[in-house]
C-alpha cells in the first residue's frame, strides 16, 4: 500500500508551489523499496499520485498519461486543469465499466489518487482526492481540505495516510498552537514524512523508506526532485549509482535545504 501527501507551499517571496510527497515500498509476498507513486504529467502544470492496488494503479495511471499527451489540447495546456480533473474522472470510470467478472468485489477498485495543478484560467493551485465511490458506482472528486484555520490545502491518502495525518497535526499543534493561525506551510509535511518512513522498520510494513518527493511551479513546469541522506541520492525512489546524474540539486533529508551533490557536504 502507500502513504502520500501533498500540499501547498508557500516561499518567502510570495510564490507558490504544489508539493507531493510519497513513500517507495510496494508490498505483497514480499517488499520492494523504489517504486514509483508521483507522476509528472507532460504537459507541466500537473501532477497526480496513487494509493492502493499496484495492479489497479499502475494501468490506471499509465492510460491517463497517454490520454494527456496524445490529445494536442491537453498537451499544450489549452485544456485547463479542471477540464484535465473532469477527462481523468471520465476515462477512470471508463476503464470501470469494461470490467467484465462475476464477481461483485472485483468491480470496486481498491485505489485512491491524488490530482494537483496549476489553473491558468482561475490562476491558482488546485488539489484534489479522486476515489471510487461504491454507492454511486463510479469514480468522482473531492477537494483537499484546508489546513487548520489558514487557506493552505493539504490532502493524505494511503492505508497510513490517517496516521501520518494525525502525527503531522500533533506536531504542528505542539509547535504553533492548537489553531496553527494562518501558517503558511513550507517542508513540515516532507519532514513530518520522512521521520514517520524512518520510525517504520517493520520489514513486513505497507510502507518504507526512502520517501519520493516531486513539484508543481506556477510557471507551469513540474519536476522530480532527488533527495539525499547519508546513504546516496534517491530519484523517484530509487538510489541512483554513484556515476548517475540529475540536473536538479538534490534536498538533503537532513537540512531540507538544496544541496550540490559536487561539493563537499556535512552528511
Amino acid at each position: 500500500m502507500t502513504v502520500v501527501v501533498a500540499w501547498k507551499r508557500r516561499l518567502k517571496q510570495g510564490a507558490e508551489e504544489l508539493c507531493f510527497a510519497s513513500d517507495s515500498r510496494l508490498s505483497g509476498g514480499g517488499t520492494i523499496d523504489c517504486a514509483q507513486k508521483i507522476f509528472t504529467l507532460k504537459r507541466g502544470d500537473a501532477a497526480i499520485a496513487f494509493a492502493g492496488e499496484t495492479a489497479i494503479a499502475y494501468p490506471y495511471i499509465l492510460q491517463v498519461i497517454n490520454s494527456l499527451e496524445g490529445f494536442r489540447a491537453s498537451r499544450t495546456r489549452a485544456m485547463d486543469i479542471i477540464e484535465i480533473r473532469s477527462h481523468v474522472i471520465r476515462m477512470l470510470n471508463q476503464i470501470v465499466d469494461g470490467i467484465d467478472t462475476d464477481i461483485d468485489s472485483e468491480k470496486l477498485p481498491n485505489v485512491r489518487f491524488i490530482l494537483g495543478g496549476f489553473s491558468w484560467i482561475e490562476k491558482k493551485f488546485h488539489l484534489w482526492y479522486i476515489q471510487y465511490n461504491k454507492d454511486l458506482k463510479k469514480f468522482h472528486y473531492d477537494k483537499a481540505k484546508s489546513f487548520g484555520h489558514s487557506k493552505e490545502c493539504i490532502a493524505f491518502v494511503g492505508d497510513r495516510g490517517s496516521d501520518l495525518r494525525k502525527k503531522f497535526y500533533d506536531e504542528m499543534r505542539q509547535k504553533y498552537g492548537p489553531s496553527f493561525g494562518d501558517l503558511k506551510l513550507d517542508m513540515e509535511p516532507l519532514i513530518c514524512l520522512t521521520d514517520f518512513l524512518k520510525s517504520s522498520t517493520d520489514r513486513w510494513s505497507t510502507i518504507g523508506f526512502p520517501p519520493q518527493f516531486a513539484k508543481v511551479y506556477q510557471h507551469m513546469n513540474a519536476l522530480y526532485i532527488p533527495l539525499i541522506d547519508d546513504n546516496g541520492i534517491y530519484y523517484c525512489g530509487r538510489k541512483l549509482f554513484e556515476y548517475e546524474h540529475i540536473d536538479e540539486w538534490p534536498l538533503s533529508l537532513n537540512t531540507f535545504e538544496r544541496v550540490n551533490p559536487n561539493m563537499e557536504n556535512d552528511f
